[in-house]
């Protein structure tokens, strides 16, 4: 297991040093645009605005919870994490296509009379 106890002493330092800050918002700016490529058909930002400040948020904490608890989070809690974000992925994905197109009547083939 790496020291997380230097993670939080760089998270720590983005408060008082603002060329790391910027660092870490490019990390978030990066982050929405890897979103942005898994689901190109997104039509409205805030959507994926969320769903990167939520893995955001949650990393930070398993981050926290690791120095605290001197241990790796379960596999099975990760693997929940990473079923919610896929899903929340599927979900960005199917809000975003558009509905099927039905054909007119008048433009339907007739069916054969015989």
């Amino acid at each position: 297991m790496p020291d997380e106890r230097l993670v939080s002493e760089i998270i720590a330092e983005t408060t008082r040093n603002p060329r790391l800050a910027a660092i870490f918002r490019s990390v978030d700016e990066r982050l929405i645009q890897a979103l942005s490529a898994i689901v190109p058909q997104a039509s409205a930002a805030e959507p994926l605005r969320f769903l990167a400040e939520t893995i955001l948020v949650v990393s930070a904490r398993i981050c926290q919870r690791r120095v605290m608890k001197k241990q790796e989070s379960p596999p099975a809690v990760m693997a929940l994490l990473m079923d919610f974000v896929d899903r929340e992925i599927a979900r960005l994905a199917a809000q975003a296509r558009p509905p099927p197109t039905t054909t007119p009547r008048w433009l339907r083939p007739r069916p054969s009379r015989g």
